[in-house]
């Protein structure tokens, strides 16, 4: 069973939930997207479990998880720098609902992992 349009749906319907309704005496801007997420560093990665911990908390990348470095779709884990500054929104059970890094950080030694 395909969950994604679940997923999309229950994001949508919370995102009502919470954002007031626009009105034109209003005066508040609806909440953004970017502010739905949040910010880390990236300190551990473990490829064979297909897990990430962002500031020392476990986080499960599922195939679901909508992860990016800079503009390319991340196919492998081991693409991930660690110790880079990442934006995410945790999903459900633990698991990223997205995963975003603004730019490939060079390895240092000059080794790939």
């Amino acid at each position: 069973m395909n969950t994604k349009p679940i997923a999309w749906l229950a994001l949508m319907a919370a995102m009502a939930a919470v954002l007031p309704p626009v009105q034109a005496d209003d005066g508040v801007p609806p909440l953004p997207l970017y502010m739905l997420e949040q910010r880390g560093t990236l300190t551990r990665i473990d490829v064979a479990r297909r897990m990430v911990w962002i500031d020392r908390k476990p986080y499960k990348v599922t195939d679901d998880t909508q992860a990016y470095v800079g503009s390319r779709r991340l196919d492998d884990l081991r693409q991930l720098p660690r110790g880079a500054e990442v934006a995410f929104m945790p999903g459900e059970g633990g698991a990223l609902a997205s995963l975003w890094i603004e730019r490939e950080v060079p390895d240092p030694t000059g080794r790939r992992r």
